[in-house]
């Protein structure tokens, strides 16, 4: 356990989390755990971290991203609150701020996925439903040797119980691709 929690503090993964929860936090946008995910799969693959995730139910999810969470509500740098008694919102917590020593990584870390990830999106694509579809879809051109749609997308149910329709999908890697993320 000491050494995923070292790789995690080597590749500033609580940096990056912090880093946008604080982020969408002052940009008024809900924080959910899945939103959390996907914008940092976008993010970490970019910078060649795609080995912390793995596919999920709700498209690619990451142990170590879901561990961070956790460590910085335990330790109180951030706070849920629930709606409809079961959805987790995460909020910074203002009272407790990280140590002056991360506080420029994260600052440079925020403008980091400010300009590559969050001013990229449109205000409708920042939520669950378009981000996971956005994800899976990345996830599927990126890590399949599988050619043709249909069979991407068998391959995609069979394997990780992804349901997408094909014009869904088209429409997903034609965005993906205006984006530069694929």
């Amino acid at each position: 356990m000491l050494e995923f929690v070292e790789k995690l503090r080597k590749d500033r993964i609580p940096h990056s989390v912090y880093a946008l929860v604080e982020l969408l936090n002052n940009k008024k946008i809900d924080v959910y755990t899945t939103v959390i995910q996907k914008l940092l799969y976008f993010y970490l693959t970019q910078k060649g971290l795609k080995d912390y995730y793995r596919p999920y139910f709700y498209g690619p999810f990451s142990d170590g991203v879901a561990y961070t969470l956790d460590a910085l509500y335990d330790a109180e740098f951030l706070s849920l609150s629930l709606q409809a008694g079961r959805v987790k919102k995460y909020i910074v917590n203002e009272k407790k701020k990280p140590p002056s020593r991360a506080l420029k990584i994260i600052d440079d870390v925020q403008k980091d996925l400010e300009g590559k990830i969050i001013n990229k999106l449109r205000e409708d694509e920042l939520c669950v439903k378009s981000l996971s579809l956005l994800a899976k879809v990345h996830w599927l051109l990126k890590n399949t040797n599988t050619k043709g749609i249909n069979r991407i997308l068998e391959f995609g149910r069979a394997f990780y119980g992804w349901e997408i329709k094909i014009n869904e999908f088209k429409e997903a890697e034609k965005r993906l691709k205006e984006l530069n993320w694929l």
